[in-house]
């Protein structure tokens, strides 16, 4: 009969055990989700910045291309030239 009695108190302790890793990971799925929408939130507010980031850009160069198309032209001209050059010597 004492083995019985062990069966049955090893038996009850992994039930316990289980039910406690359970509840681990449980609280490790909600702390996952909390991170999860933590990140998401700061992910949609660091877009937006970088969004209102470039569309100022973009109307700043749009300003100064407007103002000095040809010095412009030439600067587009001279930074396509260096980057063609580099592209190249990349061949070589």
């Amino acid at each position: 009969m004492s083995d019985r009695v062990e069966i049955d108190r090893l038996r009850s302790q992994i039930e316990d055990l289980r039910d406690q890793l359970a509840d681990y990971g449980a609280e490790a799925g909600d702390r996952a989700d909390a991170w999860r929408r933590r990140s998401a939130r700061q992910m949609r507010r660091a877009y937006g910045q970088a969004r209102h980031y470039a569309h100022d850009a973009q109307e700043v160069v749009g300003t100064q291309v407007s103002r000095n198309p040809i010095i412009s032209l030439l600067i587009a001209l001279g930074v396509g030239l260096a980057i063609g050059k580099l592209l190249d010597l990349d061949r070589s």
